[in-house]
């Protein structure tokens, strides 16, 4: 005796094809999100220099290849907002734009993205171990 109703198969039918038009807002929704860029809020100051900056040994960096200081408390902006310690950064090459206090020590720091980097930063030769 066949129990499957004619209400079960419909039932089946519209759980499918809403199923198929939630994936596909979801795909289309999640490849928009990839192309846009987050805006940074607050925006980098016009007064912040461009430069490729490499942790060494917090709080000391190399600062287009000479050798510099963070200052106590320094923040250093990620490209998604976010705040990074700088043990965390130990030995990478970053574009970056810098802020400096009346110290001279380097108090602010934010890592370029691609699209936010200039077209001539100076790259220091990379170390030979």
């Amino acid at each position: 005796m066949n129990r499957c109703s004619a209400f079960d198969s419909s039932m089946r039918l519209a759980w499918r094809s809403g199923l198929a038009v939630f994936l596909s807002a979801w795909i289309a929704l999640s490849a928009s999100a990839q192309m846009q860029a987050p805006a940074r809020n607050p925006p980098i100051p016009a007064a912040a220099v461009h430069g490729m900056l490499r942790v060494t040994a917090s709080p000391e960096v190399l600062l287009d290849g000479r050798t510099d200081r963070l200052a106590p408390g320094a923040r250093i902006h990620a490209h998604n907002n976010l705040l990074v310690v700088p043990a965390g950064l130990t030995h990478q090459d970053l574009a970056v734009r810098y802020v400096r206090d009346t110290m001279g020590l380097i108090r602010e720091v934010w890592i370029l993205t691609d699209a936010e980097r200039p077209a001539r930063v100076y790259i220091p030769d990379a170390p030979t171990y």
